[in-house]
C-alpha cells in the first residue's frame, strides 16, 4: 500500500492518459474503419464515454492554447526572476490537458450503433452502425459487422461510403429460400451475402 500513497496524481494521469490513447489509436479507429477485429460493446461504450469530452475539449483547445502558452512563457521567466522550478511543472501541467485531449480525439469519429440481426443457420450475428464525424453527423458512412454467436467479438464486413441521413433508413433481414442476408429494404437491397461466402 506505500506505493499507492506514492502515486501522484500527475503520474496516475499520465497513465490514464496512456491507456486512452493506446486503447483509442490501437484499438477503436482501426476497429471503426474496418481493419482489425474488436469488441463490438467495448467500442461503444469508448464512444459514449468520450465523444463529448473529445468536442468539448477541442473546442476548448483552440482558445485555451493561448493561454497556455502564455503561462508557460510567464513561469519561465520568474523561475528564472526567484531560481525556482515553477517552469517545469508549468510546462507539465500545461502540456497534459493537450495530451489528454489527443487521447480521446478518435471519439470523434462516432460508430452508432444500429438494428443487429441473428442468423441462426450461419451461427453469426450482423450488426449495422453508422460512423461519421461528431460536428457533423449527416454524412457519414453506414457499416456492417459480422459476429460471432455472441454477437461480442466482431469485424467489419462491408461500408456504404458516403451513406448521407440516419441509419433508421438501413435495416437487417435474412432470406432462408435465397440463404441470404439483406441489407436495406426488401425491393431495394443494397448489400446481399450469400451463407457460403
Amino acid at each position: 500500500m506505500s506505493w499507492l500513497k506514492k502515486l501522484k496524481l500527475q503520474t496516475v494521469l499520465w497513465l490514464l492518459g496512456g491507456t486512452l490513447a493506446i486503447s483509442g489509436w490501437l484499438c477503436y479507429l482501426p476497429f471503426v474503419y474496418g481493419h482489425v477485429p474488436g469488441i463490438y460493446p467495448l467500442a461503444m461504450v469508448y464512444r459514449t464515454l468520450f465523444v463529448m469530452p473529445a468536442a468539448l475539449g477541442s473546442l476548448g483547445f483552440l482558445y485555451l492554447w493561448p493561454i497556455v502558452i502564455s503561462t508557460a512563457l510567464i513561469s519561465g521567466v520568474l523561475s528564472r526572476l526567484t531560481g525556482r522550478r515553477i517552469f517545469r511543472r508549468v510546462l507539465l501541467g500545461g502540456l497534459l490537458p493537450p495530451l489528454l485531449l489527443i487521447t480521446v480525439l478518435p471519439a470523434m469519429i462516432t460508430c452508432d450503433p444500429g438494428p443487429s440481426l441473428t442468423v441462426a443457420p450461419w451461427g453469426r450475428v450482423y450488426r449495422l452502425a453508422y460512423s461519421s464525424l461528431a460536428i457533423d453527423d449527416n454524412y457519414g458512412t453506414g457499416l456492417v459487422f459480422e459476429c460471432d454467436r455472441t454477437g461480442i467479438i466482431c469485424h467489419q464486413v462491408h461500408q456504404f461510403p458516403g451513406f448521407i441521413g440516419m441509419l433508421e433508413h438501413l435495416s437487417l433481414s435474412y432470406d432462408p429460400e435465397g440463404d441470404r442476408l439483406i441489407v436495406g429494404h426488401e425491393r431495394d437491397p443494397i448489400y446481399l451475402r450469400s451463407g457460403q461466402e
